[in-house]
């Protein structure tokens, strides 16, 4: 049976390269795989066949949905580092102050949004971009708020939940490059008529996504 579907797929695929009617399919198909995964409005087949004036029956769009959720083996619907921050979160102790958990969830997701359009980041798990994004927050937050032993649990709790370690070479890496792109986010939005100023490993926590600029670091 895998066997069959697996040659189904590659006619598809080598129908579609030819075909320009089979290719438009594929593409209003895979549109409305979007739109159920991600969007709130319910869109069915027969809808997407009313948009494609015809051309495509709703029988059509279910068939090859179905082909394409087959070639890439139902993964469609993985977690994002924003929700893993969310997950990661829920390991704080009970007795956390709620301004830092808030703080925390701030400042990481500044440096995951900014990670988005890093192309850096496109291999790296997204469990690792979202740890290091709440390492990098979590030294930006005093001791006398967050006191070490609950910090030491609280990453202990997260190292065990995702096996890694806390030394990880990788985790150095992408904490290093999200403190990197954060300092190019803060001088971007930098007024040019301020002199230079030195950018320490704490300012990230003020950057946000950067605006439009002819900065040439973006």
């Amino acid at each position: 049976k895998s066997s069959r579907a697996s040659r189904v797929q590659r006619v598809r695929i080598e129908r579609a390269r030819r075909d320009r009617r089979e290719y438009q399919l594929v593409a209003m198909t895979s549109l409305y795989v979007a739109i159920k995964i991600n969007e709130p409005i319910e869109m069915d087949a027969m809808t997407m066949s009313q948009l494609s004036r015809g051309l495509q029956s709703a029988q059509d769009i279910i068939s090859c949905e179905q082909d394409i959720l087959s070639c890439l083996r139902w993964k469609m619907n993985g977690p994002t580092s924003y929700q893993f921050i969310s997950y990661i979160l829920e390991l704080l102790p009970d007795s956390t102050n709620l301004n830092i958990a808030l703080q925390l969830y701030t400042d990481s997701h500044r440096q995951v949004e900014l990670s988005v359009q890093d192309p850096v980041f496109v291999p790296i798990r997204r469990s690792n971009v979202a740890i290091a994004a709440i390492l990098n927050a979590l030294n930006g937050i005093e001791l006398i708020d967050f006191p070490s032993e609950k910090r030491a649990a609280f990453l202990q709790s997260v190292f065990e939940s995702f096996g890694i370690q806390s030394d990880s070479p990788l985790l150095r890496l992408v904490r290093k490059r999200l403190l990197h792109i954060s300092r190019i986010a803060l001088r971007c939005r930098a007024p040019q008529s301020q002199s230079p100023r030195r950018v320490d490993r704490f300012d990230y926590v003020r950057a946000s996504r950067p605006h439009p600029t002819s900065c040439k670091s973006c």
